[in-house]
């Protein structure tokens, strides 16, 4: 099999069940279940689907397509209700398929993808005894689980977030009150508050091994608390580390510390002592995370751009590389409970991540498990892997027996709870293994508006356009400058809206069940271009296909061209006619040329892809186009025309670029930049000169888009809270 390809299993795994998609079987405890005709079909499709909606309509043309409408509305109802019969799943109380607001159906357990009928002792795929540093594959085995609402992935906004703030959720409950979960196959977990602090949202957290304090970090300080009093400390020394990861020593007693200092360009490594007078040292430069082992004689350490995982001694001296992923998004290290091996999730392609283990003396990669997107890893004393998937509208934890030997599971995943409309993150837990602390985080996206000053170098009277608690993007206004275009996820899924800069309510430009985001007017002002698409970006597996879509400010939408990734294009104003649109071909990024009527057009250029893909924009006239730096480090905004390199504007004293958009006058940039883990909006003229534009610092920055008149820009913001909880009983 050639590298990076994937056999189609045969098997799906869910719970006690395994479904042959050989011979539509399914089989419960290694029994067949008496399920045929049409109730099995539909199972099949809902299994295809896990963790995205499968429509009614869908189900029509798939299974009924020649019934009336009463014929199929009595046949989907029955076929539904023998499927869960035979799952012994109910409406009320479902574990497996849900009703989701009266369009269709979902499979929300997380489907694995066993080897044999026969779970309880499954087959242990072997490797060859090639052992290096670089990274080697193992035979797959994902895991599917559905992916929350995020910033499109076409333009790579996610990086903002990364050291700034925790993953978010919605807020829990209020502080003192005990929460109860009654989880399947095991006995009740107990979810008690932590630590609630009053004002800055907790970036880490971390149970120390005794049970007896807990140590988090906010945006200035790091500290501890006594968990049966919650009285906290300050750690001296610490004031100004934007930290990201905290783990703790197996003495209880010494916490090492990842984060950016003021200024830096790479994370940094501190390990810190609770008792002593010399209260903290730095370990080693470029560590975005570490990990002691259990009898606290190894140090496992993460590059900073989460390629490479090190292990040293206790002090993380003679490190020695023990594994790399040209991949990245390396994390969540943790140790066996014997210490032979580490388990880590890394990138698995750009919309999913594997769970799998590196066993010291191979560095070969074995993966036991593919997520959608993940909230915390951890292994517990007595062989069990507890992780967190995060969907797309709920946090389920799991737990799963392993074999510390080959890094293979021992049976199947089983959910042990389920936090609706919740993110869930920073798993860790006790020495015993029987309490776990969490962080729960709550995002709100929105879209703000704020006047133009200084030549577009001021920002003035900010203020908040949209106010529901959901995720909200902009990348467009109205041709009049009147009103802001933005996607929502207000109502359950990505729809378009508009809303007028003097208003507080907006104004439905397309609505639907499908997916609908990426707006933006065409030259001529005549009405929207949009995407359209079946599935999430993000999920894992790519949609069946996107649709360009064209409508008028009020009218039926009508198709211009169907693709196969989604499409990442830029609109220019009257009098230019056509747009751009960006796509990969092999190791390359293609420019081409859109007619808004009629889909793609003539190549314009090529240039070679990076290792991340860079963010770009067009000039209002349609004349030049803006390319974010190649890597990080670089501080150089490339400037095309129609035939290639035009110029590169250095930015002097500024990293991290990002989130590009022309001036409404062409003349400049708005970008997004970070730097230390601290990220700023700045305002850049033709000749490299940069000033900061002043935000509230409790927001986080996104991206700027400047309206057509050239008086106001709006703003994407971000702004966290979270709160820490202990599981007991785990």
């Amino acid at each position: 099999m050639l590298p990076g390809t994937r056999r189609q299993p045969s098997l799906w795994g869910f719970a006690n069940f395994v479904f042959d998609r050989s011979s539509d079987q399914l089989y419960k405890d290694g029994e067949r279940v008496h399920l045929q005709g049409k109730p099995l079909l539909l199972l099949r499709i809902l299994l295809e689907e896990a963790g995205n909606i499968v429509t009614r309509e869908d189900l029509r043309q798939r299974l009924w397509p020649e019934e009336q409408s009463l014929e199929f509305d009595a046949g989907l109802n029955t076929a539904i209700k023998m499927v869960r019969q035979a799952l012994g799943d109910t409406a009320r109380q479902s574990a497996f398929i849900r009703t989701d607001r009266s369009q269709g159906y979902r499979f929300v357990y997380p489907i694995h993808y066993p080897t044999a009928i026969a779970m309880a002792e499954p087959a242990i795929a072997t490797e060859g005894n090639s052992a290096s540093a670089e990274s080697k594959e193992a035979p797959a085995i994902p895991v599917l689980a559905p992916e929350p609402p995020r910033p499109l992935a076409n333009r790579r906004r996610t990086f903002l977030l990364a050291g700034s703030a925790i993953a978010a959720g919605v807020a829990l409950l209020a502080w003192g009150l005990k929460l109860v979960f009654f989880p399947a196959e095991r006995q009740e977990l107990i979810m008690e508050p932590l630590m609630n602090p009053p004002a800055l949202p907790i970036t880490a957290g971390a149970i120390s091994p005794d049970g007896r304090v807990f140590a988090f970090a906010d945006r200035h300080h790091v500290r501890v608390a006594v968990v049966a009093t919650t009285e906290s400390s300050i750690i001296p020394k610490f004031d100004g580390l934007r930290v990201f990861r905290l783990a703790w020593g197996p003495d209880s007693q010494t916490l090492f510390v990842s984060g950016y200092r003021e200024g830096a360009r790479q994370p940094s490594l501190w390990q810190a002592w609770l008792l002593g007078e010399s209260p903290r040292r730095k370990v080693r430069d470029d560590v975005s995370e570490a990990a002691p082992s259990q009898d606290g004689k190894r140090l496992a350490m993460v590059d900073g751009d989460r390629h490479e995982i090190w292990v040293g001694g206790a002090d993380g001296s003679e490190a020695r590389l023990l594994f790399r992923h040209e991949g990245g998004g390396i994390g969540k290290v943790c140790w066996s409970p014997r210490g032979e091996r580490l388990w880590f999730a890394r990138q698995a392609g750009e919309a999913s991540l594997e769970i799998g283990s590196v066993g010291l003396g191979e560095g070969i990669f074995r993966p036991a498990l593919r997520l959608a997107n993940l909230g915390g890893l951890v292994l517990l004393p007595d062989g069990r892997l507890a992780y967190v998937a995060r969907g797309y509208s709920e946090s389920q934890l799991f737990d799963v027996k392993i074999n510390s030997e080959t890094g293979q599971l021992n049976g199947t995943p089983r959910r042990r709870a389920t936090w609706p409309s919740m993110t869930i993150d920073e798993l860790a837990a006790t020495a015993r293994g029987d309490r776990l602390s969490v962080i729960q985080g709550h995002l709100q996206s929105d879209v703000w508006v704020a006047d133009l000053a200084g030549g577009n170098q001021q920002i003035k009277n900010a203020r908040r356009l949209t106010r529901e608690d959901s995720i909200e993007y902009t990348h467009a206004w109205t041709p009049d400058s009147r009103a802001v275009i933005f996607e929502s996820t207000r109502s359950g899924s990505w729809n378009l809206f508009r809303q007028a800069i003097d208003s507080d309510y907006p104004e439905p430009l397309a609505a639907g069940p499908q997916a609908m985001v990426m707006a933006r007017p065409a030259p001529d002002g005549s009405g929207l271009l949009f995407v359209r698409y079946m599935r999430r970006p993000g999920d894992a597996g790519p949609p069946p296909g996107y649709f360009l879509m064209r409508a008028p400010w009020s009218g039926p939408p009508v198709t211009v061209a169907q693709m196969d990734t989604l499409p990442d294009f830029r609109c220019p104003v009257a009098p230019a006619t056509e747009c751009v649109m960006a796509g990969h071909s092999g190791h390359t990024i293609v420019f081409s040329r859109l007619d808004p009527a009629r889909g793609p057009g003539a190549e314009m250029f090529a240039i070679p892809r990076e290792e991340s893909k860079p963010d770009w924009d067009l000039s209002p006239d349609g004349r030049l186009i803006a390319l974010t730096p190649r890597d990080r480090a670089d501080n150089h905004i490339r400037v095309f025309s129609d035939t290639g390199l035009e110029r590169e504007v250095g930015v002097p004293g500024w990293s991290g670029l990002a989130s590009i958009n022309f001036w409404a006058d062409g003349k400049g940039f708005f970008a997004a930049s970070e730097r230390s883990g601290h990220v700023d909006f700045i305002s850049i003229g033709m000749q490299g000169q940069a000033t900061r534009l002043d935000c509230d610092p409790e927001l986080l920055p996104a991206w700027v888009v400047a309206s057509p008149d050239g008086r106001r820009v709006a703003l994407n913001m971000h702004v966290y809270a979270s709160k820490a909880w202990l599981l007991r009983q785990f």
